[in-house]
């Protein structure tokens, strides 16, 4: 796994930064290979790396997150819940919810697996907990 560190223009706001030490952290110590993905990674590399003007505002963090199965998809939500910085999301199964232990705010995660965890043709659907909220 390979690491790219850009010169910030912009700092990041300190919760924010928390968070993805958190996860990165996490993802690391478990060998997780990850991206960061979405209108956060476009506001990290754009505005925040490179000082271009802000984007469309986003609330939200997208992880993709490279899994064999299911089953090592469940091991890292509940890893990450273990930690104590982050609980699961009752109503969406991709989701968790960062609490940021020195302001108490949260921001929404969405893991998104790719990988192994993948169908032949690339889909990925089954999550079991879709099978459970629907059922």
């Amino acid at each position: 796994m390979t690491a790219t560190w850009l010169e910030l223009q912009h700092p990041l706001d300190p919760c924010l930064d928390r968070l993805l030490r958190d996860l990165d952290e996490h993802l690391r110590l478990r060998n997780i290979p990850y991206l960061l993905a979405g209108g956060m990674a476009r506001e990290l590399l754009l505005h925040h790396g490179h000082g271009c003007a802000r984007g469309r505002a986003t609330t939200d963090v997208d992880f993709g997150v490279t899994l064999s199965d299911w089953g090592a998809y469940q091991a890292l939500r509940q890893g990450l819940t273990e930690s104590g910085r982050f609980r699961p999301d009752p109503k969406e199964a991709q989701r968790i919810i960062h609490r940021d232990l020195v302001t108490g705010m949260e921001t929404k995660v969405d893991l998104v697996p790719f990988g192994a965890i993948a169908a032949p043709s690339g889909e990925i659907g089954g999550h079991p907990a879709n099978r459970e909220m629907d059922g």
